[in-house]
């Protein structure tokens, strides 16, 4: 999903780029994320195939990176858009999620 926004984007097609963040954002919010033994926090990511009788087991980003992903993709799909602060608002938050991921494992800061 990432990739194709990122191709819609590359050619031009903001709309159909915005409607595939949208997609990505409910995905995100969905309860795949919340199930723990699908999304581990190393990134890896599992999904039943072929009626449930094969694991297929992805390394991807972990949770915390593809929010960010996805914020960047967002504040670049809507850089064109200059009639709304959104891009400003979706790059601010994604380098929120960076600083909040870089705090936490930083030396020398309690975890």
């Amino acid at each position: 999903m990432l990739f194709h926004i990122l191709y819609l984007t590359k050619i031009g097609n903001g709309l159909a780029a915005a409607t595939k963040l949208r997609e990505h954002h409910q995905l995100m919010d969905s309860s795949l994320t919340n199930d723990r033994s699908q999304w581990r926090s190393t990134g890896k990511f599992e999904i039943m195939v072929c009626a449930g009788q094969h694991r297929l087991v992805l390394d991807w980003f972990s949770e915390a990176h593809s929010y960010v992903f996805g914020y960047i993709l967002s504040g670049i799909v809507n850089l064109p858009n200059s009639s709304t602060p959104k891009a400003g608002t979706f790059l601010s938050e994604g380098l929120r999620v960076v600083d909040s991921i870089h705090s936490r494992f930083s030396p020398g800061r309690a975890r």
